[in-house]
C-alpha cells in the first residue's frame, strides 16, 4: 500500500491511502491510485473520510482528483454519494460540479454540484438544491433554483433565487431567504431558529395568503412578521397594511395600518373585504 500525508495553510491533516499504485507520470509527478481512501480532519473537530475506486494525485500541485463515484462519510453519522470531486490540499477546499446526495440524521439533500472551504466551515451547494429536514414537527422541504451557502460559525443557511419552504400545512416562498439553525446538540428536536425572507415574500396557510417585501419566520410560535407592502388575502377578499403577524397554525392574523406619509400618523387599513371570506377569523 502507499500513503501519502499532507497539511494545508491552516495545519488541518488530510491523509490518503491506497493499496496499490496503477500508474505514474515522473515527468508531470502525477501517480494514479487503486481504490484510495481520503481522510480529512476539519477545524470543527468533525472526521471525514472519501473513497472512490480511482484517484489522481498532482503533487507539485497537491491535488488529489476523484472521477469516480465518491463516499463520503463523517464520523457525525453523514454520508454523501457524487463524482468529479477534486481536493486541493493547500487551499484547504473540495469541489465538484456532478451532482450529490447527502443524507444524515437530520435529514436529505441534493445539488448540482458544492464546494467545501474553510476547512469544512463554508459549503456552497450550487443548482437547484432540495433540502428535506426532519423536524419534531414534521419534515420541512427547502428548495432554491440557485444553490445555498451554508456557514456554520454564525450558524447559517442563505438560499437563493426562487426558495420555498414547504411543510404539510403551510409554505413560504421569496426570491432570498437565510435560515439560522442550531446544532444537533444545541436542540436535538428542531434545527430551524429563524428564517428570514427577502423580496416577493408569501405565506401561505389555513387558505390565507400573506404577501410582504420581507418576513421573518419563527417556528417555535408558528409565526411570521410581515412588513413593506403587506397584503391579507382570502378568497376574493384583499387588505393592505405595513406590517402582519400571521400565525401559520392557527390561520389567525393582525395587521397594521399603513403609514399616513402626510400626516406622520397611522393610516387606514385599506382593501376589499368579504365577511364570509373572513368570518371569525381576522383580527
Amino acid at each position: 500500500s502507499v500513503r501519502f500525508y499532507a497539511q494545508d495553510k491552516k495545519k488541518q491533516p488530510l491523509t490518503v491511502v491506497a493499496p496499490k499504485v496503477l500508474e505514474t507520470d515522473p515527468k508531470k509527478q502525477l501517480i494514479t491510485l487503486y481504490k484510495p481512501k481520503a481522510t480529512y480532519q476539519m477545524s470543527s473537530g468533525v472526521l471525514l473520510s472519501a473513497v472512490s475506486s480511482h484517484g489522481i494525485v498532482d503533487r507539485p500541485n497537491e491535488t488529489i482528483f476523484f472521477e469516480d463515484e465518491v463516499v463520503a462519510t463523517t464520523d457525525t453519522g453523514y454520508r454523501a454519494v457524487g463524482s468529479r470531486v477534486m481536493c486541493r490540499n493547500q487551499e484547504g477546499t473540495l469541489t465538484s460540479s456532478a451532482p450529490v446526495t447527502i443524507t444524515g440524521p437530520v435529514g436529505q439533500l441534493q445539488a448540482e454540484g458544492f464546494q467545501v472551504s474553510e476547512q469544512g466551515n463554508r459549503i456552497r451547494f450550487d443548482g437547484a438544491t432540495d433540502i428535506t429536514l426532519i423536524q419534531k414537527e414534521g419534515k420541512i422541504r427547502i428548495q432554491s433554483d440557485d444553490g445555498l451557502l451554508i456557514e456554520q460559525i454564525p450558524q447559517t443557511v442563505q438560499a437563493d433565487k426562487n426558495v420555498r419552504v414547504t411543510r404539510d400545512d403551510y409554505r413560504i416562498t421569496a426570491d432570498k431567504m437565510v435560515l439560522s439553525y442550531w446544532t444537533k446538540e444545541q436542540n436535538p428536536e428542531s434545527q430551524i431558529k429563524k428564517i428570514e425572507a427577502f423580496g416577493h415574500v408569501k405565506a401561505v396557510s389555513q387558505g390565507r395568503e400573506i404577501i410582504g417585501d420581507t418576513g421573518v419566520y419563527d417556528p417555535t410560535a408558528e409565526e411570521i412578521v410581515m412588513t413593506g407592502h403587506v397584503s391579507l388575502v382570502q378568497g376574493n377578499s384583499r387588505i393592505n397594511g405595513q406590517t402582519a403577524r400571521f400565525n401559520l397554525r392557527t390561520g389567525e392574523s393582525t395587521l397594521t395600518p399603513e403609514k399616513d406619509t402626510k400626516r406622520g400618523t397611522a393610516g387606514r387599513v385599506r382593501g376589499r373585504l368579504i365577511p364570509a371570506d373572513f368570518k371569525g377569523e381576522s383580527k
